[in-house]
C-alpha cells in the first residue's frame, strides 16, 4: 500500500487535502491524496475516483495508517440507500469480507448536486419528473479502512479466485 500511496504522488498531477464531513456523529476529517487509484474516464457517469490516502491530524500532521477514499456523484433519490449506510449496516452486523467504513457524507454544507435535472424541466414544459431521462445526483465521499490492490498486481490465480470468494461469500 505504501508504493501505491508513492506512485501516487505524480509530480505532473496536483495532490489533494480533501474534507469528508462524516454524517454520522456531523465531524470533518481531512485527507491527503496524490493521483487516483482509479478513476472512470469520460464525460457520462458518476465521476467516480477512488484515492489511496492518509488521514491529516489536527495539526495537519500525516497520520500513519492508509485508507481509501472515494469520491463519487451518486444518484440522490429517496430509494437508493448511501453505499455508506449499507456498509455501516453490515460492518455491525458482523458481515465478513465487506469493507470497514470510517467516514461517509455528501460534500459540501447543502451538498454539491447537480442542476441538469431541474434544468431539463424547465426546458421541457408540461413534463414531468417521471418524463425525465436524467437522475439527479450528489457529491459524495466515503472513506474505508481496507485499501484493494490492482487486479495485475495479483501473483497467482489462486490470489484472485481467493479474492473472489470473499466477495461472494460476504457473510
Amino acid at each position: 500500500v505504501r508504493e501505491l500511496f508513492r506512485k501516487s504522488l505524480d509530480l505532473n498531477w496536483p495532490w489533494w487535502k480533501l474534507k469528508v464531513h462524516d454524517e454520522r456523529d456531523d465531524t470533518d476529517h481531512w485527507f491527503v491524496v496524490g493521483k487516483p487509484h482509479f478513476y472512470a474516464g469520460g464525460v457520462v457517469g458518476r465521476g467516480t475516483r477512488g484515492y489511496i490516502a492518509l488521514p491529516l491530524g489536527d495539526g495537519d500532521e500525516l497520520g500513519d495508517t492508509y485508507v481509501y477514499l472515494k469520491d463519487a456523484w451518486r444518484v440522490d433519490t429517496e430509494d437508493i440507500e448511501k453505499e455508506g449506510v449499507v456498509l455501516d449496516t453490515l460492518n455491525k452486523a458482523g458481515v465478513r469480507f465487506v469493507p470497514t467504513l470510517l467516514h461517509h457524507g455528501d460534500v459540501g454544507i447543502n451538498g454539491q448536486s447537480t442542476l441538469s435535472y431541474d434544468h431539463w424541466l424547465a426546458l421541457h414544459p408540461g413534463r414531468t419528473t417521471d418524463d425525465c431521462p436524467l437522475k439527479p445526483h450528489r457529491h459524495y465521499r466515503l472513506v474505508v479502512a481496507e485499501v484493494g490492490k490492482p487486479l495485475s498486481d495479483f501473483r497467482y490465480g489462486r490470489e484472485l479466485v481467493s479474492a473472489i470468494l470473499c466477495c461472494v461469500i460476504g457473510e
